[in-house]
């Protein structure tokens, strides 16, 4: 029998999320990806579907990257479920109606993770927290405990909720922000906010500040230049996407009254450094971070 929602138990987030960085250019989203997974199957792909799978209720072992009977049993349960066809194999079909699933789910309810607040989860599901609050019952919002079910309401007056953040690969995210496009980067810590546009860059992206005024608030939540990561959210064209920046100018710009010398780097899910080509893990702590997932500690899968 499937698990109810709230019996669903708090998840790490698996380092296959960083293998996903290491994939190459020709990587797709999984609805997209070509090779279906059965029995047997290994990697960062199966670790997602079972991450979809256990917090949909479907698999009680927390995901291992291995496609073993349990992970079977739980898909067939699911295709049963959502009226597929039964063969216990995550192809297109079933990964469409995977995240569908996982979107309906969230748009609708949410499982407290460890390290989650009132104020990340409005963030991420774009309400206020007195909305959450007052939906939940609850009087203190700094008080809410990992393994909590939250209703997450929808806007008042029917309107739409701002989109979720969303975890997109570079080779997904360089398509969307694209250079010279204007964005606005929120920095998830200080919930201060800053025009940037891209300037270039093939292996992340090389961004600047859009004015002085811009500039001033980055140098405001480092406290001067920095080459700290830090976890951002890039709103552009209507989407929300999950991020990493350090604070340092640096090398070339095109912009040449902002009062910032040069440009700085936004990351994203897979993205390398320019110099070495190398996944810089700092950077991507700092991209899951802003998705919302409290990466407290880097579980190894099987490898």
């Amino acid at each position: 029998m499937r698990r109810r929602a709230a019996q669903v138990r708090p998840i790490t987030l698996a380092l296959w999320f960083f293998v996903l960085c290491i994939l190459p250019a020709s990587w797709r989203a999984p609805a997209e990806a070509a090779d279906a997974l059965k029995a047997g199957s290994r990697g960062p792909y199966v670790a997602l579907a079972q991450h979809f799978l256990y917090q949909l209720g479907f698999l009680e072992l927390q995901p291992d990257g291995i496609f073993g009977p349990a992970t079977e049993a739980a898909v067939r349960r699911f295709q049963a479920e959502r009226g597929l066809g039964v063969d216990g194999i995550v192809g297109r079909r079933t990964w469409a109606e995977l995240e569908q699933a996982v979107a309906a789910r969230t748009a609708r309810a949410h499982v407290v993770q460890p390290g989650e607040s009132l104020w990340l989860l409005a963030r991420r599901y774009g309400a206020a927290v007195e909305v959450i609050a007052a939906a939940n019952g609850i009087g203190d919002p700094s008080r809410i405990r990992a393994g909590q079910v939250l209703v997450i309401p929808a806007p008042e007056g029917g309107g739409e909720a701002r989109p979720p953040v969303e975890l997109l690969h570079w080779d997904e995210a360089k398509k969307i922000y694209t250079p010279l496009k204007v964005a606005t980067v929120t920095d998830v810590r200080t919930g201060k906010s800053f025009k940037v546009r891209r300037y270039y860059g093939t292996l992340h992206a090389d961004t600047e500040p859009l004015t002085a005024e811009d500039a001033e608030i980055l140098r405001e939540i480092y406290g001067g230049w920095s080459w700290e990561r830090r976890p951002i959210i890039v709103e552009v064209d209507g989407r929300r996407i999950a991020a990493s920046m350090n604070g340092m100018p640096h090398g070339e710009g095109a912009i040449g009254d902002n009062g910032f010398p040069g440009h700085f780097c936004i990351h994203f899910l897979g993205s390398r450094i320019h110099r070495t080509g190398a996944v810089d893990l700092e950077h991507q702590k700092a991209v899951l971070t802003a998705a919302g997932y409290a990466v407290d500690r880097i579980w190894l899968a099987a490898r």
